[in-house]
């Protein structure tokens, strides 16, 4: 289960937006972007860490680059993980649209990633109070169990099931930002989706 009082500290916000003249003009390093090249996938890290809000420029370029990014060796790019936990922990992110289904696609993409996002979730359920967001980041949890398979699929319920035993055992200003997080799921109405909840709050 996660253990809220000994986790490791993620980027913050500032970090994970570069400043305008470091990021410079996003679309040219998003045609150069080829993963396949190892030479020109930092471009595409480069991206990631200059995206300080979904409707940007760096943001839109890396959407271009999705299949790009869906098909590098993630294991051996950890600068690209850490520059998508970075993204994930600007709250910008999970209270848009387009923000949360792209953090649910990242999710999707390696269970080691979707375990590092989780790890973002419940770093912000530590230190805010934000109820968009919250919600937001509630809503990105079920986009991405829709969205993945496998062992991604397991890790998300893991990291739901968990909010659900710290939605009962936290503190209760901890345990009131806990359950708005799991909004979006108890709200759900699709038959799968409660089928997850009755399967997920059994012992």
């Amino acid at each position: 289960s996660f253990q809220f009082a000994n986790m490791a500290r993620l980027s913050s916000g500032s970090d994970a937006s570069a400043s305008s003249a470091e990021c410079g003009s996003a679309e040219p390093a998003a045609k150069r972007a080829r993963l396949s090249d190892p030479s020109s996938s930092d471009d595409l890290a480069h991206l990631l860490r200059c995206c300080s809000s979904p409707s940007g420029p760096a943001f839109q370029a890396v959407l271009k680059a999705k299949d790009e990014l869906a098909a590098a060796q993630l294991e051996r790019r950890p600068d690209l993980v850490e520059a998508m936990v970075a993204m994930a922990s600007l709250p910008a992110f999970p209270s848009s649209r387009a923000g949360s289904h792209f953090l649910a696609f990242l999710m999707s993409l390696s269970p080691a990633v979707a375990d590092r996002l989780i790890d973002a979730v419940r770093q912000f359920v530590l230190r805010s109070r934000r109820k968009n967001v919250l919600r937001g980041y509630g809503k990105v949890l079920v986009l991405a169990w829709k969205s993945c398979s496998g062992e991604c699929r397991m890790r998300v319920e893991r990291g739901m099931q968990d909010m659900m035993q710290r939605a009962i055992v936290s503190p209760p200003q901890l345990a009131r930002s806990v359950r708005l997080v799991l909004e979006e799921l108890h709200e759900r109405r699709e038959p799968e989706m409660e089928d997850l909840v009755t399967a997920l709050y059994r012992p």
